[in-house]
Order: structure tokens, then C-alpha cells, then sequence
């Protein structure tokens, strides 16, 4: 986490010392599409447990978490985005003298957000602080494989409403590439059953985007 904070940091500062270039670019009636990475507030860490006859290792969440995202700027100063990602929660396998067990869960989101630019003076420049609102579904998906005398696969799904609230800014790099840093936080309902060793995913969240702009716009 603090590696990603100081690399953005970095990167941050030096958009900003080199955003004084002449070149102008708007963003009213563009698109965006591009990849997005970050880190969730989960995090546990690898546990192995040795008893007689079996062997467990669990290797816990790390809180990456990565996903594309769209965007369209309805006028300069508000867009739409609409945001697929995806959290590894958990995996897990045993070792036993009859079968050998995996378990793996994750927590995907699909999430829907406007995105608004609160400082106007900051509409004709390459950086642009904004703030974000979105909604949508989160889906916990646990799956078991048993490998034994026979094989067995169990899977089960679950959907809860949620959203994340953001602040962060735009770095305009040239017509065609925009680069953005966030920090948020996802506010979602709680799983009735455990995903991952969880039920309770909300929390903060800092995200690095990468995205490529194409449509019309006018330099």
C-alpha cells in the first residue's frame, strides 16, 4: 500500500511540474475506456496448518483489486463511468490421505457513477480534481473442488447492493491518454453467509486508472 501511495505520489508531481504545456484538450461529449488498480482495505495474510494426516494452506486476500472502466463527458465539468472489477478474497486447499480440496473466493462489483468537477478554474487545465458518487451490485463467489475418489464441485453466489464514494483527480496527458489517482470508500451490505472468511467487505479503497480518450473534443 505505501509503495502505491509513493509511486503516485511521484507520478502525481511530476504531471503537475510538466502540465504546463501550451496544449489545451476538453473533454465534453468524449469517451473513455481503460484499466483500473488498486487496494481494498482487506488484507490477511498465507497460513498453513500441518495436523496428522492433513495439511491446510490458506492464502488470505492481499486487497489488490482490478477492473476496466467506461466514461462519457456529458459536458466539461460531469461524466458518467461505469466501473467492472474484481478482489481475489480467498484461497484455500487441504491435503488428506483420500482427497485433495480447493476452495477460492472473490468479490466482484459492476458499479454505476457520476463524476463531477467541483473547481471551474481547473476545466482548462491537464489536472482536474473531482468528486464521485457510484452504485451498484456487489457478487461474493465461493467455489469448492474435492478430488478424491470422486469429483465434486460446489459453488454458490451472492448479490448485495453497495457504492462507493471517491475523490481524486484526472491528469490530462495528451488528446488521447488520461491517467487518474482516487481514494474512496465502498459502502456495501453485509453477506448472509461468510465469503472468503468475511461477510463485512466495506471499507477504504485507493485506485490508479490508466485510460484511453477517443470521440469528439475540442482542442
Amino acid at each position: 500500500m505505501k509503495t502505491i501511495r509513493l509511486v503516485s505520489l511521484g507520478v502525481i508531481l511530476l504531471l503537475i511540474v510538466t502540465g504546463s504545456a501550451n496544449a489545451q484538450y476538453s473533454l465534453d461529449k468524449r469517451h473513455q475506456i481503460g484499466l483500473r488498480a488498486g487496494m481494498w482495505n482487506q488484507s490477511t495474510g498465507v497460513r498453513t496448518a500441518v495436523s496428522p494426516g492433513a495439511v491446510v494452506t490458506s492464502v488470505g486476500s492481499s486487497g489488490a483489486m482490478g477492473g476496466v472502466q467506461y466514461g462519457y463527458w456529458f459536458e466539461e465539468n460531469l461524466a458518467l463511468n461505469i466501473f467492472a472489477g474484481a478482489m481475489m478474497a480467498d484461497v484455500e486447499t487441504a491435503v488428506d490421505y483420500t482427497e485433495v480440496s480447493t476452495e477460492t473466493a472473490q468479490i466482484t462489483s459492476i458499479l454505476f457513477g457520476l463524476k463531477y468537477y467541483p473547481i471551474k478554474s481547473t476545466l482548462a487545465g491537464k489536472a482536474r480534481p473531482y468528486l464521485k458518487g457510484s452504485a451498484g451490485m456487489f457478487v461474493g463467489s465461493q467455489t469448492k473442488t474435492e478430488v478424491g475418489y470422486e469429483i465434486i464441485v460446489e459453488s454458490r453466489n451472492e448479490t448485495v447492493i453497495g457504492g462507493r464514494l471517491e475523490a481524486g483527480s484526472d491528469f490530462i496527458l495528451s488528446r488521447h491518454f488520461l491517467f487518474d489517482v482516487a481514494i474512496g470508500y465502498n459502502l456495501m451490505s453485509e453477506f448472509s453467509e461468510p465469503v472468503g472468511g468475511s461477510s463485512d467487505y466495506s471499507g477504504p479503497e485507493f485506485s490508479l486508472g490508466f485510460s484511453y480518450l477517443f470521440g469528439k473534443g475540442v482542442q
